[in-house]
Parts: C-alpha cells; structure tokens; sequence
C-alpha cells in the first residue's frame, strides 16, 4: 500500500531523536550517522541534471538500495552503514527528492529506472548488484530487474508495492483506500501552493512553504537541502511522482517476468495503523492487509529460491523501525549471490 504520509512521519521522528541526542552547531555538517546523507553526493545526467548517490563499504555484489515514495536515501541511514561492512552499498534520491536535482520528464517508475541505470553508470557501479526496494522502489526494483538480468544477481524488497495494487485495494477496501486518497490529495495540494508562492515570489531568506515537507530533519541537513527546496521544479518534479502512482502500479505489471534461482526475499510489515480514521475505514484494515500479502507472496512466487518473510512487530517503514531484520536480509542474498557466482 503507497502510504506517502506515513514514511517521512517516521522518519523525521527518527531522526528528529537521534539529532536531539546529539545537537550540531548552525552551519555545521552532522556528525555520526547522518554525516554521509548531510552533503549531495551528486553524479551527472542527462540535460546538466545530477543525481545523488551515497555509497560505502567495498565488496561485490554492490547492493542498491531505492527508497519509498516521499522518501530518499537517508531512510536507509540504519541499514546501509550495517551493509558497508561486508560489501559495497549505494543508496540514492530520486529527482525532485533529497539532493537530486529536478527533472522535466514524468517520474513514472519507467522513467525513474532509467535514472537509476543512468547515474550508476556515472557513478562507475559497475558488476554484479544486489537490488533492494522499498515500497515504491520495489517497483523499481523488479523494472530494473527485468531490463538487467544478467546484472542482477539477487533481490531484496522491504514491504513492497505490488503491481496493480491501487485497483486491488480498492476493491478489498474501498472506503480504506477513499480515506487515504482524500488524504493524499489534501497533501498534494500544500505542495502545489507553494509551487505557486516559489514561482510567484522567490523567497529570499525565507523558508518556503514546501519545508514543511523537510522540517523534521537536523538544522544543517535543511540547510544543505536549501538550494534544492527553494526551486518550485524540485517539488514539481516531487509531485510528479504521485501523479503518476496508478500508472505505476499498471507499468510494473509483466505477465512473463520469471526470475529463476535468483535468490530473493521479500519483507512484509505486520502492522498497519491509521490513527483517527473513522470506523468504517477501521474494519477494512483487515482486508488490505490480506490483499498486500497476497501480493507479496505473488512476488516471492517469481524465484525458486525465493522466500516471504513477515516481520509482525514493524509498519510499513521496516528498514527504519526494524532495520536488523533488513539488514539480516540482504546478507543473507549477498552470501548466496556470492555462493552461487560462477
């Protein structure tokens, strides 16, 4: 289920605590575990744009970890220092997302994939990779997956979306998946007025309205990120992404998509919570969560040695509430990638 309220809530909580525990000076860069997502680590593209990409640790394959919707690189702040320590890893923003810059074209998950083969390929990651996805970047995942077969020897997707979900939940759900529609739209819609107000006023040394949208993280990583936000294209270009969420779920659809012995194993969260949703959106609980892990099944369903793992105690955003459950998950397909390497 595409949740895009719920994973930035979540993680700017995380990091909102780790940041408290550990107070950095205006203008300073952060210290400790947000260090390497405090900077852009930007590689070049295509018409002068440039996308960020953090990687660490060194080792084959090269695991390639792709955030959720509304998310970027620095959800994977628990998982991939964790990973660096047996093999390279590298994490990355989309454009309009972190500190990659904004693009013209529509962020469907075709274009999005492009992206990435693209900025690994200037980024010189090159060989055997290890994909990791999460929610909307298993989507991702599996495209990249399909267009690169003899590159991808193993697969790793957190809570993923399933292609055709938005039709299949709202079938199981339909009053659920209204109530989240309504509150999507109602997000979207900040967004775009302060597209609006950035186009129509630049905002000088005011933070723009859009920073709401940023305003958990640690003081130095805002003001890195100022360049970025006060550009109304970025958040164009943010937007762009859940303009095109149905279109997504109907892209990632592939009849004959067969990933053979790749090892693979898909993440499922076990709680779903909607603080003050009304009772009529309550009791369809239930039947989403069915329908999600129908489809997660129907995903670990692609490999023979792949496997469906619930992690009952954790919501949507594992990596940040479980991260060693995530962790323990692609070493395990990293191991067996290396086992099976000719």
């Amino acid at each position: 289920m595409h949740r895009p309220g719920l994973l930035p809530a979540v993680l700017v909580a995380c990091l909102a605590t780790r940041a408290g525990a550990q107070p950095t000076p205006s203008g300073s860069q952060v210290a400790g575990p947000l260090a390497a997502w405090s900077s852009p680590h930007g590689v070049p593209m295509a018409m002068g744009r440039r996308i960020n990409l953090v990687c660490m640790g060194q080792g084959s394959p090269t695991v390639i970890l792709s955030a959720g919707a509304a998310a970027w690189s620095i959800s994977w702040y628990k998982v991939q220092p964790a990973v660096a320590r047996t093999t390279r890893v590298c994490s990355w923003d989309r454009a309009g997302n972190g500190f990659s810059d904004a693009s013209p074209e529509p962020q469907d998950i075709v274009h999005i994939e492009a992206d990435l083969e693209q900025a690994l390929q200037a980024g010189g990651v090159t060989g055997p990779l290890v994909l990791v996805g999460h929610s909307q970047g298993g989507l991702e995942s599996l495209l990249f997956a399909d267009r690169n077969p003899g590159r991808t020897k193993g697969l790793v997707l957190v809570d993923p979306a399933n292609p055709d979900q938005q039709e299949r939940l709202h079938r199981a759900a339909p009053n659920l998946m209204a109530y989240s529609d309504r509150s999507d739209l109602k997000g979207f819609a900040s967004v775009r007025q302060c597209v609006d107000a950035l186009k129509a006023k630049p905002q000088g040394d005011t933070p723009p309205p859009c920073a709401v949208q940023r305003a958990g993280y640690p003081k130095p990583i805002r003001e890195a990120l100022s360049a970025w936000t006060r550009d109304p294209h970025y958040w164009q270009t943010y937007l762009s992404d859940f303009e095109q969420r149905d279109r997504n779920a109907k892209l990632a659809i592939n009849p004959r998509r067969s990933y053979g012995t790749t090892p693979m194993i898909v993440l499922g969260s076990g709680v779903l919570a909607i603080p003050g949703a009304p009772p009529d959106v309550l009791k369809e609980i239930p039947a989403v969560q069915a329908e999600i892990e129908r489809g997660h099944r129907d995903l670990a369903a692609l490999s023979s040695r792949a496997s469906y793992v619930r992690v009952p105690d954790s919501g949507h955003a594992i990596m940040l509430q479980k991260p060693g459950a995530v962790t323990e998950a692609i070493e395990r397909v990293v191991a067996e990638a290396r086992n099976a390497a000719p």
